[in-house]
């Protein structure tokens, strides 16, 4: 018989190993119990749940024990492992989804000392919940047109030259890992530029061919949604100056940009500097023309619907194959897209063809047709808040059909170093701030990574931890690749990184394959009798605390809550639900916070009506019924008080302190605000309005839930131990 991995075998050469060991004595030698065990006792878990602890005093060897019975010294049947050093076990999917609904129990043991000395850890219990799997995305981006990886010939007029092929030889020849956790997986990006032609539903049969060979590759996809870079496609919008061709309106300048504060100056043929300039057919869009905003949103809803059914079709397990839709692509009020002041120095080829010196000031149409300026000179505030009303509009055009929030990442070009080119003004970070995506950024600020990007810890600090994307990554720039990645994922709560580059495989292999501290996202759900309301939920493994918003109004801000939280916010880390007795008619919006790892995940909206006249009103969910999250902090750094903070007077947007008599909820982290409540009254920069409230018709998706999903064979054991 085999004596490996045999307890007695163990035991003797732990027992050999202390014994050379100075210090290690019995008189002097006391083994602890491992610590800080998380998750914490009793709690109901998303699925698949990790595990975590902390050593205690002369731990030399740590095992993980997990058992579907309560007595752990004579059965352990689900986990039986070796701390392999990270004092962490992140769930395999494959191994708990036959297990959903059941109660496990568990412990960390420890041997040390000579002779060897045992301690346990209390035995916990959890319940495995439904499945929440929202990882960090590192996304291999699809160049078109050219660009990285470009030898696949891509085409995104051409479904046929999207393969599965392509992918699978992405990842076994090249990448050679699809990432080993949960937590960390690899995709593939790709850009639908939805105004390159008249009509955008062309696209569709793109759209969905690039989703079936996501699934047919098992790898998630990033899905690039842009009307900005290549608008050639609606003349109808642009060509204002050309009699003969098609689209033209001289109402059109109204569209486009302008170089001064009259529509005489509007801007005609465009320049861009992608490395080296070129000419464009079409104009610079003015960013708040209706009309220009109208065309946007009509594409992306077309587009996001078949995006939204498709995420709705797969089963729960599978929804990580959605990393998200990046929304624009580098959309900028000049910088890259510019006009020159001597065209014939760029025609020329000349180095003195670039967008900080040799060009005009643009973005006085976008200012102008917003509101926010009309004569004098333009700010970089103006600008700012221009494109942040543009990017705004689109993102919730599709919140409004039903994609998660959690799943939409900006993409603007933001003027990473004002310093270099005092006499042009550009839009900085805080364009990227909406209550329905996640902000997102282009960086080829090479060795420097995010600290390369000015106004970015501001911008990020608002956010209070709720992700945001690296949108377009140009690469290290001579720094170590794996050191540079390792920048972006732990600064703020990073949540994806979109490599334009071909890069370095075994960089990206070895940080994908790392073990992180991760928070997947809280599943969330209301049943509703008579006059009160159940909301049970299952929170991520590693939360330590979890917040719990309920409001009237369903007003958003950018740090991922409530503008204004009036009916319960309330600390939940010690239960799995709560009831609301004695409700009035109406309609409810509610949301889970989860804070851990120094990220916040929140749970998609939840929302409810309390009907009298009805005996059992029932639950409704928006997003995608309550599977996931936006990411994770304690650090709350743009979250509203909870009434009674030093911020509550600003925050309502009417200049008092709100006083609902809730009681405020801890502070995350010496911050001034209360966990799960979410500041920035949320204005609907559109049309101006107080606080852009998504209408209830708007956001509602009736009739889904979380669906059990069939067990699947596993994958195959983790290395098995002996520390029974």
């Amino acid at each position: 018989m085999s004596l490996r991995g045999h307890p007695s075998v163990l035991i003797v050469s732990l027992i050999v190993a202390a014994s050379v060991q100075p210090g290690r004595g019995s008189a002097q030698c006391q083994v602890g119990a491992p610590q800080a065990l998380l998750p914490i006792d009793g709690r109901r878990v998303t699925c698949p749940p990790d595990f975590s602890w902390a050593a205690g005093a002369n731990n030399d060897t740590l095992y993980l024990n997990v058992s579907t019975s309560p007595d752990l010294d004579r059965v352990i049947d689900v986990i039986n492992w070796a701390d392999d050093g990270t004092h962490t076990y992140s769930g395999e999917l494959a191994r708990f989804l036959p297990r959903i609904g059941e109660t496990l129990y568990w412990r960390v043991v420890a041997d040390g000392c000579n002779p060897v000395q045992r301690a346990s850890s209390p035995v916990q219990s959890l319940v495995v919940g439904e499945v929440s799997v929202d990882p960090h995305y590192f996304v291999v981006n699809i160049g078109w047109p050219g660009g990285s990886y470009s030898e696949y010939g891509w085409d995104p007029f051409d479904a046929a030259t999207i393969q599965t092929a392509d992918l699978l030889d992405l990842i076994d020849n090249k990448v050679q890992t699809r990432g080993l956790h949960p937590n960390k997986k690899l995709a593939f990006g790709f850009v639908i530029p939805y105004t390159f032609v008249a009509d955008a539903a062309s696209f569709v049969p793109i759209l969905q061919r690039l989703l079936a060979v996501a699934e047919e590759a098992d790898l998630p996809v990033l899905i690039g949604l842009d009307g900005f870079e290549w608008w050639r496609g609606r003349p109808d919008l642009w060509n204002y100056w050309d009699s003969a061709g098609p689209g033209y309106n001289p109402a059109n300048r109204a569209n486009v940009e302008w170089t001064s504060w009259s529509q005489s100056d509007a801007v005609q043929f465009g320049w861009r500097n992608w490395g080296s300039p070129f000419k464009l057919s079409e104009p610079h869009p003015n960013l708040t023309s209706p009309a220009v905003i109208a065309a946007n949103q009509q594409a992306l809803q077309t587009l996001g619907a078949v995006i939204r059914e498709w995420h709705l079709g797969l089963a729960a397990e599978k929804k990580y194959l959605f990393a998200g839709i990046r929304l624009g692509w580098e959309t900028s009020i000049g910088i890259n897209y510019f006009y020159p002041v001597d065209e014939a120095v760029c025609t020329s080829g000349s180095a003195n063809c670039n967008p900080f010196s040799n060009a005009r000031q643009v973005g006085y149409a976008a200012v102008a047709t917003a509101g926010l300026g009309s004569s004098g000179a333009l700010t970089a505030q103006q600008l700012t808040a221009a494109l942040q009303i543009h990017m705004d509009a689109q993102a919730r055009a599709l919140v409004e059909i039903g994609i998660p929030r959690r799943k939409i990442f900006l993409h603007i070009g933001a003027d990473d170093n004002p310093a270099a080119h005092p006499s042009l003004l550009f839009a900085g970070t805080d364009a990227a701030l909406t209550p329905y995506a996640h902000p997102g950024f282009s960086f080829y600020t090479g060795a420097s990574g995010p600290d390369g990007m000015a106004g970015l810890e501001s911008t990020l600090g608002q956010t209070a931890e709720t992700a945001w994307a690296v949108s377009e990554w140009g690469g290290p720039g001579g720094a170590a690749w794996a050191d540079a990645i390792r920048q972006f994922t732990q600064r703020h709560h990073n949540k994806l990184i979109n490599a334009f580059v071909v890069v370095d495989h075994a960089a990206v292999r070895q940080t994908l394959d790392e073990v992180v501290c991760w928070v997947q996202p809280p599943l969330l759900q209301a049943t509703v009798s008579g006059r009160r309301a159940t909301l049970a939920w299952s929170a991520p493994s590693r939360a330590q605390q979890l917040y719990l918003n309920v409001t009237r109004d369903p007003t958003l801000s950018v740090a991922g809550g409530f503008a204004v939280v009036d009916v319960a916010n309330s600390v939940v880390t010690a239960v799995n639900q709560t009831v609301l007795e004695d409700l009035a008619d109406g309609t409810y919006y509610c949301k889970l916070f989860a804070d851990g790892c120094n990220r916040r995940a929140v749970s998609d909206l939840v929302v409810f009506t309390v009907q009298a006249t009805i005996a059992d009103a029932g639950c409704t969910t928006c997003g995608d019924g309550g599977t996931g999250a936006d990411g994770g902090s304690s650090r709350d750094a743009g979250s509203i008080g909870d009434r009674g903070s030093n911020r509550d007077a600003r925050e309502n947007g009417d200049g008092s302190a709100a006083e609902s008599g809730l009681q405020p909820g801890p502070p995350d982290r010496g911050a001034n605000c209360s966990g799960g409540c979410a500041c920035a009254a949320g204005r609907d920069l559109t049309t101006g309005s107080a606080a852009g409230a998504i209408g209830l018709a708007a956001l509602v998706v009736a009739g889904l839930s979380v669906r059990r999903p069939k067990p699947r064979p596993g994958r195959g054991e983790r290395r098995a131990a002996s520390g029974q």
